[in-house]
This record gives C-alpha cells, sequence and structure tokens, in this order.
C-alpha cells in the first residue's frame, strides 16, 4: 500500500465531524471546592506534569493532589526530578502530551493546561502564597 494510500485510509479511520465531535462524552473528575476553581473538570485519565523551582511546594502540592485523586481511583506518580523547568528527553515529551500542566510558584499551583477552573490556581499554603503573590502584606 502507498504512503498516501495508508495516511487516507488513516485519517478516514481517525477524522470526525462536527456532529461526531459534539456528541462526545468524556469521564472527568468531578472536583469540588478549591480543586474545581483551580482545575475545574479534568478527564479522568491522562498524564499530568507539575514543575517549578526548588521550594516552591511542588512535593506538597502533588500529594496534596494524589490524595485528591484517589477518591476517584488509581494513581499512578511518576517523579522525574528534572528542576525548574523541565528540559529532559523524557520530561519535554511529556510537557508536550500532557493534560495537564501545572506551574508551581510561591505555593500556588497555576493550571497550564487544557483544564482551568474560574480561579485558574490552588494554594499549597494560602497563607504563604497570598504573601509571595502580593494578595496580602505582612504586618509588623
Amino acid at each position: 500500500m502507498s504512503e498516501a494510500a495508508n495516511e487516507a485510509k488513516t485519517f478516514s479511520r481517525n477524522a470526525k465531524g462536527v456532529r461526531e465531535l459534539l456528541n462526545m462524552k468524556f469521564d472527568t473528575l468531578p472536583f469540588e471546592g478549591e480543586w474545581y476553581d483551580a482545575f475545574g473538570t479534568p478527564e479522568s485519565r491522562g498524564v499530568w506534569i507539575v514543575w517549578g523551582k526548588s521550594g516552591s511546594g511542588k512535593t506538597s502540592f502533588v500529594m496534596k493532589l494524589c490524595k485528591e485523586l484517589c477518591k476517584y481511583g488509581r494513581v499512578v506518580y511518576d517523579s522525574l526530578e528534572e528542576g525548574q523547568n523541565p528540559d529532559g528527553r523524557t520530561a519535554k515529551k511529556v510537557l508536550y502530551n500532557a493534560s495537564l500542566k501545572i506551574y508551581v510558584e510561591g505555593k500556588r499551583a497555576f493550571s497550564h493546561g487544557r483544564f482551568i477552573g474560574p480561579k485558574g490556581y490552588y494554594d499549597i499554603w494560602p497563607e504563604e502564597a497570598e504573601i509571595y503573590h502580593g494578595d496580602r502584606f505582612i504586618s509588623d
């Protein structure tokens, strides 16, 4: 089979019309409260990547996230430990393909993926996040 014929066959098998796309059903996570405010209702399957500078709250966030996700089923956690920017070969592939990209800075996790809730971020440590991001001033 020629390459063009193979591509046409693949396209016809994978192509979706507008009606098909609008009628597709997705299994989503029924997040509520602060999780919904940050991430809306993301799909229950997929790869999420969390990155940020050292000391920003990544580990604390991931532990809280895993605890929340365990309410809905199994969770697989793989720490690539790439540092501030995901720059390893594997990390770049994961970053490109991840359905949810979460950047952590100043004890706050920001949604940079396909799913963003009304607020768009999750405070890992609210008091410290408010000070870091200028939402609250330190009083003497």
